[in-house]
């Protein structure tokens, strides 16, 4: 991934290997499995949230969009983690309603 083409180096697109390694370092610690198992609620919450609404929403006809609830899904869990809050993707059933992380499909919109 060094230099995927981003003009700003960041965390996954570093082209310098010995800073990539340092600023990889400064997250080892959050990632390891101690603390990734004290997430666990958090992620489990959001989980039964999920769950819930697809059970509500999918019993029709017409089916639902996966790739759609399952990135509102990761949305909420990464706000959930970052910030302490969702970004209410789950609950509203809308793609970020809340959320500062713009992303765009070029063969699909999906709001």
């Amino acid at each position: 991934m060094l230099g995927s083409g981003f003009s700003e180096a960041c965390l996954a697109t570093e082209r310098d290997p010995k800073i990539a390694v340092q600023k990889r370092g400064l997250f080892l610690q959050a990632l390891s499995k101690k603390a990734l198992s004290k997430q666990e609620v958090i992620i489990q919450r959001c989980v039964d949230g999920f769950l819930e609404k697809l059970g509500k929403l999918g019993s029709g006809p017409q089916g639902l969009d996966m790739t759609k609830w399952y990135m509102m899904l990761s949305f909420d869990v990464a706000g959930e983690m970052a910030y302490g809050e969702t970004f209410g993707c789950i609950e509203s059933g809308k793609n970020r309603p809340r959320s500062p992380i713009p992303i765009s499909f070029p063969y699909r919109s999906y709001d």
